[in-house]
């Protein structure tokens, strides 16, 4: 990625609070950020947020790659060992760097990677900000204003969707915006296709 940020969010089973509250983060993060570009004279920001499936992400690596190092210096620095042996035994220790295991084998990463790399040539201009509308329980609702919803069906025909450029969101309340968006046990079904369901949208 070429100046690029990532955030991620876990969906909660039986409500939809969460993908409310961060979308909404994210499209004021977004609009500020397109502001200070566009005001520097940038084109402004392209952003994707979509929803996938995960499988559970491990720290393994990285913790015993800190508890291997933690014990060479704990061994040094008692006396239990000399320095050229802890240097010797430091190196041996496996590097694990550029690990974020909560992206690991996370679809939704994948999707909204894709769709942004894809670029005006696939659909997707900048600036803008591109929602997936699995999101939502039954359709945009009127306090969200969107531009024409975006069939994509990239060759990885497993990340199928539609999208729709956000043009404003108003204020709503937590109670209103419940009621529009899925759930995490509602988006777990809609991705969980049994029998090879091609696309979402």
């Amino acid at each position: 990625m070429n100046d690029g940020a990532v955030a991620y969010s876990n969906v909660e089973n039986v409500r939809s609070d969460k993908i409310w509250r961060f979308i909404e983060r994210c499209w004021t993060l977004y609009s500020e950020a397109t502001a200070v570009d566009t005001r520097a004279g940038g084109p402004g920001l392209r952003a994707v947020i979509a929803v996938g499936l995960r499988a559970k992400g491990s720290n393994r690596g990285i913790i015993a790659q800190e508890d291997a190092l933690t014990a060479i210096i704990d061994d040094l620095a008692n006396g239990r060992t000399d320095r050229d042996t802890a240097v010797a035994e430091a190196r041996k220790v496996r590097r694990v760097f550029d690990i974020v295991p909560q992206l690991q084998a996370n679809f939704a990463f994948t999707r909204a990677y894709e769709a942004e790399q894809a670029g005006t040539d696939g659909g997707f201009p900048g600036p803008n900000l591109f929602l997936d509308e699995a999101v939502f329980a039954d359709g945009i609702p009127s306090w969200i204003r969107a531009g024409a919803t975006i069939p994509w069906r990239p060759g990885k025909s497993s990340l199928s969707t539609s999208f729709v450029p956000l043009a404003e969101i108003d204020a709503v309340t937590v109670e209103s915006a419940r009621t529009v968006f899925r759930t995490g046990d509602q988006l777990r079904e809609l991705l969980n296709y049994p029998g090879g369901r091609r696309h979402i949208g």
